[in-house]
């Protein structure tokens, strides 16, 4: 009986797991069903009669089979043929698996629960957090699994399973069908079957689902077996044929087939249609092809159709073994309007849009990246990339997530050998687009030593590299016209680079103090007569954009300074302290607080560099290594911690850092006095969270006097007119009520110049932190902000955003939405106006756009949308 039992039990799982092995339905609730050695841990049957005919088990009448409690099984009839190992139920058969969970919950979600029809909720105790928050400890029991048919016929011998007119919910999703049958080898077919999330399937009510006339589903080789049902549902490959989907019982839209392919959550596809204004109406589309198990080979190819640019294809290969893996990407599309990026509508004035930018885009657009990582050995791994793209708005048009990820894709080789005390690394990158600005290592030899003991108390850390460096500027395909209408100009040089810094800890009392010392030695085999200054390079990168014309003058390197070396030293030291105190008592129910402790770190760090042997003015720029100047200031701070305890652990309240930089050496044009940086972030609730960053120029080491531009005319220094602030950034988030909720954020960043703290020892908190011993940040303020609320009950909220560039004076961005909780899914709706600066005037030009998203309650990242802008 027992074996009886556990084989009803599979058909169970089995069934859950083929239904909709369409990537939403799973089998997971049987998992822990049977005991290590596959038996069943106690069960109770019952029937109204029992009959023994031949070899026929008979039962009859409010047949019953409870399995540990949680699985239950009843019929009206269930025939057993003991030889054949045929089993047939009959009359309103049903598998449910219950769950039953201990679980904390507050007052409001207590009373939520006893509301649903669906759960079955036991109130044990009531208890007091050390918060003082009181909450509800229930037992609550649900149905993870719940199926019925009108027949199911299994044989324990071929291991098939046919059930007829069936339906099933498992855990937020439902299905139902009017046959499925699963082979031995695990493969099974569906019929005339739908799926949803909509509980109203069960009478026949649903709003939406997934029809599918019939599917092929095939699990994994190892899961084949009558017994073998424990597979994730991204395991199983899924064909299925003349699909629909359906609105309220009535099909809106018609699939001839489906295809999912193994080791994929979803239908591995993707459809996306809307409407942009850059590429008009749109479609598209991508599918996942699994070709290969092991190896591994996945590939996915698309096909996209835009309205005012073409139609572009791709393809996206992914290739893995266990040593290695190697992904293949390519996309191009023959674009219409190639240079829509530049805001002109008129695609037959090309001239126009080409002298808005210096760099010219072909017609034909794409790009072609292989990337590759194999482990050679344990201690041995090989990375290697090439991306070869046609025009540098490439990634913006097409992949924006990877433009902001990527502005320049890079193409590189890296050998890497770990060792026990240091890592040797062989890198290579090169330039393949010359459209990019590159430093090319041809190639860089490369030791790490990580920090290490020595003898005694003594530690060290290095590095040495040595390589041939190519400084290559980006080819433009117009000249300048602003400035002094100079080209940057290519440089390179062999570079020896070798650093070397000790340590020797100190502990007494309380104080900790590691002073420290070291020495760099850099040899170049070429570099510049002409003094190259810090302005002067931030002019180079200025002068290197490809946006509109800089108007700045270019002073380049020349060629004739010979080989040179440079030794610079340092010493220095690091001193900090601890101090603490605690409050047990402190308790807070809405501010989370089970206690409070205050720890108060100061710090102080010390660095002198002296003047190196060379100034940098002479040295050849491809990294903060070449210019290291006479840098000699101490650092004073301060960090504040509150803690308490939540769930059992350590939780930071708030941090509040505070520093301070002393300059003992003198720099022209900048005060000895360096600034003062503030790093805030508070978030004593999920509701409410708190974050600051803010820079002081204590020192007034700028003017604090730049006007912005307002179109043609100067608009002098609207919003933060300060001589104190840099920088500051502060962003605040507060949900005051249940269904409220309330954000906002702010930007200024002046025009300064700033001094860099730079240590060969040491790593240091700093806000804008550069690589660049002297760099200059540029103007921008803006303010953004919004509100969530409720509408009408409890279904319905809407929101308010906008972002507003105080400088420019331009509300960047304004919507308004509203959010619809349906039955089984929900409705988002936006309406918003954007409005940028564009042309030679930087005349004021807004658009407008509707957005309306339909996304599963169950589901939120399933979403369907569209959006339309003028």
């Amino acid at each position: 009986m027992n074996n009886f039992i556990r084989n009803i039990c599979a058909a169970g799982a089995i069934l859950a797991g083929i239904i909709l092995a369409t990537g939403t339905l799973f089998a997971a609730p049987f998992d822990n069903l049977l005991s290590r050695d596959g038996a069943i841990r106690s069960v109770d049957s019952s029937a109204d009669t029992y009959e023994y005919i031949g070899s026929n088990v008979i039962a009859r009448g409010h047949v019953v089979i409870l399995a540990d409690q949680d699985l239950l099984l009843t019929a009206d009839k269930a025939i057993f043929n003991l030889d054949s190992q045929d089993v047939e139920l009959s009359g309103k058969v049903s598998f449910s698996m219950r769950r039953k969970r201990i679980v904390n919950m507050t007052f409001a979600d207590y009373e939520k629960a006893v509301r649903d029809p669906y759960v079955i909720v036991k109130r044990l105790q009531t208890k007091t957090l050390p918060t003082g928050q009181k909450m509800i400890r229930a037992e609550v029991t649900d149905n993870a699994m719940y199926m019925n048919a009108d027949k199911a016929f299994m044989n324990f011998k071929t291991g098939t399973i046919q059930f007829k007119n069936f339906m099933v919910k498992s855990d937020m999703l439902y299905a139902q069908g009017e046959r499925a049958e699963r082979f031995y080898d695990g493969s099974m077919n569906v019929q005339n079957a739908k799926f949803t999330t909509c509980n109203y399937l069960v009478d026949g009510h649903d709003h939406y689902a997934v029809s599918v006339k019939k599917a092929v589903i095939k699990p994994p080789r190892q899961n084949s077996g009558l017994l073998n049902y424990k597979f994730d549902q991204g395991d199983v490959s899924v064909l299925g044929v003349n699909s629909f989907l359906e609105l309220w019982g009535v099909p809106v839209f018609w699939l001839p087939v489906v295809y999912k392919p193994a080791e994929a959550g979803g239908f591995g596809g993707r459809i996306a249609i809307g409407n942009s204004s850059d590429w008009g109406y749109f479609i598209q589309t991508s599918k996942n092809f699994k070709v290969l198990d092991d190896p591994y080979l996945n590939v996915n190819v698309m096909l996209d159709l835009f309205e005012e640019r073409g139609f572009g294809y791709g393809v996206n290969v992914d290739f893995m073994t266990p040593e290695s893996s190697t992904s293949l990407f390519f996309y191009g599309i023959d674009d219409d309007d190639p240079y829509a990026h530049w805001g002109n509508d008129d695609k037959d004035d090309a001239d126009w849009k080409k002298n808005n930018s210096r760099l010219k885009v072909p017609s034909y657009r794409y790009e072609f990246r292989i990337s590759n990582l194999t482990h050679l050995s344990p201690r041995t791994d090989f990375r290697g990339q090439l991306d070869v793209i046609s025009d540098y708005n490439f990634l913006y048009d097409y992949f924006d997530d990877r433009y902001e990820e990527v502005l320049e894709p890079s193409s590189f080789i890296d050998l890497e050998r770990q060792f026990d005390r240091m890592t040797a690394t062989l890198y290579t990158t090169f330039r393949v687009n010359d459209f990019s600005t590159t430093l090319e290592r041809l190639p860089e030899i490369r030791f790490d030593f990580q920090r290490q003991h020595l003898f005694g108390g003594l530690y060290y850390q290095g590095e040495t590299s040595f390589g041939y460096y190519q400084m290559k500027w980006r080819d433009f395909d117009r000249e300048r016209i602003y400035g002094n209408m100079v080209e940057m100009k290519d440089y390179e040089s062999f570079r020896f680079d070798s650093l070397h810094m000790f340590y020797y800890p100190i502990k007494f009392w309380n104080i900790n103090f590691i002073p420290r010392a070291g020495f760099r030695l850099t040899a170049y085999s070429d570099s510049s007569k002409r003094k190259i200054t810090t302005d002067d390079l931030n002019n180079m990168f200025i002068a290197d954009s490809v946006d509109g014309q800089p108007r700045v003058d270019v002073v380049n390197y020349d060629d004739k300074g010979g080989d040179r070396f440079r030794f610079a030293g340092e010493i220095g030291f690091e001193l900090n302290t601890k101090f603490y105190r605690t409050w047990q008592n402190v308790k807070s129910e809405y501010f989370g607080l089970d206690g409070l402790r205050h720890v108060a770190i100061p710090y102080i760090n010390y660095t002198f560099i002296p003047e190196p042997t060379e100034t940098p003015e002479h040295l050849y720029y491809f990294d903060e290594v070449d210019r290291i100047d006479e840098n000699h200031f101490i650092r004073l701070g301060l960090l504040n911690r509150l803690q308490t305890r939540r769930n059992g652990e350590i939780y930071e309240w708030l941090s509040l850092e505070t520093y301070w930089d002393y300059y003992i050496h003198d720099a022209e044009g900048m005060d000895n006095v360096g600034d003062l940086g503030v790093v805030l972030r508070f978030n004593p609730t999920k509701d409410l969270s708190i974050t600051s960053l803010l820079l002081m120029d204590l020192g007034k080491s700028n003017d604090h006097d730049t006007e912005v531009w307002r179109g043609d005319r100067k608009a002098g220094r609207p919003g933060l007119d300060s001589d104190l602030f840099n920088r500051w950034y502060i962003n605040a988030s507060w949900r005051f009520a249940p269904r409220w909720r309330v954000f906002a954020s702010y930007q200024y960043v002046d025009d300064y110049l700033q001094r860099t703290p730079y240590s060969m020892g040491t790593s240091m908190a700093g806000i804008s932190a550069s690589s660049i011993f002297f760099s200059r940040s540029t103007r921008g303020q803006h303010i953004g902000g919004g509100l969530e609320f409720p509408l009408f009950d409890d279904k319905t909220s809407g929101y308010f955003a906008l972002s507003y560039d105080v400088d420019a004076a331009l509300m960047e961005n304004m919507s308004i939405g509203i959010r619809r909780k349906f039955h089984c899914w929900q409705l988002h709706a936006e309406f918003g106006r954007e409005c940028e600066r564009r042309g030679d005037d930087y005349k004021k030009e807004y658009s407008h756009y509707i957005a309306i998203f339909v996304s599963l309650t169950a589901m939120p990242g399933v979403e369907f949308g569209h959006k339309v802008e003028d």
